[in-house]
């Protein structure tokens, strides 16, 4: 393979023009990649993968943490209503 054998410095993960790529119009220009399906055979689905019971009980300790006086920061609630339009009492 020319890859193989040329020397490392030189060597493409992926190749000019392999790629999607969008032009100063916004017009997207084709790469080569969808000339030959070849390159995608054999993926397999991506499973979703689910936290562990422990993770998601760390989770609700740090919520329940930083929504009381000592866990809270002078920001966080300023923060999380950004953007929106609510009256502060």
């Amino acid at each position: 393979f020319e890859e193989q054998q040329s020397a490392t410095y030189n060597r493409v993960y992926c190749p000019p023009n392999f790629i999607d790529v969008e032009n100063n119009d916004g017009d997207v220009i084709n790469g080569a990649w969808r000339e030959n399906d070849v390159h995608i055979q054999g993926i397999q689905p991506c499973n979703a993968r689910r936290a562990t019971i422990a993770a998601y009980e760390q989770r609700d300790k740090l919520t329940n943490y930083f929504l009381t006086p000592q866990g809270e920061i002078l920001w966080q609630y300023e923060y999380v209503r950004r953007g929106q339009n609510c009256d502060r009492m």
